[in-house]
């Protein structure tokens, strides 16, 4: 019976997580779309070997982005349907959820940051651009989720 009232909270956490915390899906979206433009990059022939090493260790970087975004968007989700239910230790638990996994998201926005900073040296033109634009985004990341 635990089991499926757990699945029934998850549910509804992910369908919750969906509406309610939409900015949290809209960043990985965006990280999903500009990570398909990397790959793109990645499939130039042209492309040295070193170079499409770096690109595969930012595309992994931002896979891992995403999926911190995906897993913060249902704990919080969690954490208003157990605040709604007024199920106190789910909502705690939700909590301390949140503040781990931010701080995880925060240790990984960094590590983003840096790689690109990295990869600028041996990039330019549109490709340049492109992650310049990453890690502007990474350091948007970095401002509105270490703050809240």
């Amino acid at each position: 019976m635990r089991i499926f009232i757990f699945f029934i909270m998850t549910i509804s956490s992910s369908l919750s997580a969906q509406k309610e915390y939409r900015y949290y899906i809209e960043d990985a979206r965006k990280i999903n779309f500009l990570d398909e433009k990397l790959s793109m990059i990645a499939t130039k022939k042209t492309l040295d070997l070193s170079k499409k090493n770096k690109l595969i260790k930012a595309m992994s970087l931002n896979r891992e982005l995403f999926y911190l975004l995906t897993i913060l968007s249902i704990y919080e989700a969690n954490k208003a349907l157990a605040d709604k239910n007024g199920c106190v230790s789910a909502e705690a638990y939700s909590k301390v959820m949140i503040v781990d996994w931010r701080k995880e998201l925060k240790k990984q926005v960094l590590s983003s940051i840096g790689h690109y900073n990295m990869m600028k040296k041996y990039f330019y033109g549109k490709d340049f651009e492109l992650i310049e634009d990453f890690q502007q985004f990474s350091g948007q990341l970095l401002e509105r989720y270490s703050s809240s």
